[in-house]
């Protein structure tokens, strides 16, 4: 219903209304959306392990980063009490 109404406003503006065609303001979302966010999410973990590496950080996962923060807060406390 939207795309009818954006079509027949497009038809007011243009000099041939007869090539505005509703389909043109259809908007898609479906697999092609899908594999678009897909291949944007690849390429960012793609890049966030490129720069991690170059930086000399791990791509730690949250099980291990849990543990290394309870790591650090055990070596807090021994200092405290030393």
């Amino acid at each position: 219903m939207l795309a009818q109404i954006a079509a027949e406003t497009r038809r007011s503006w243009v000099a041939d209304p007869k090539k505005v065609k509703t389909s043109d303001f259809v908007i898609e979302v479906g697999s092609e959306a899908k594999q678009r966010s897909d291949r944007l999410k690849a390429k960012t973990a793609a890049s966030k392990q490129a720069w991690f590496g170059a930086v000399g950080l791990g791509s730690d996962s949250k099980a291990e980063k849990k543990k290394r923060q309870h790591g650090r807060r055990e070596l807090r406390r021994s200092v405290r009490r030393v």
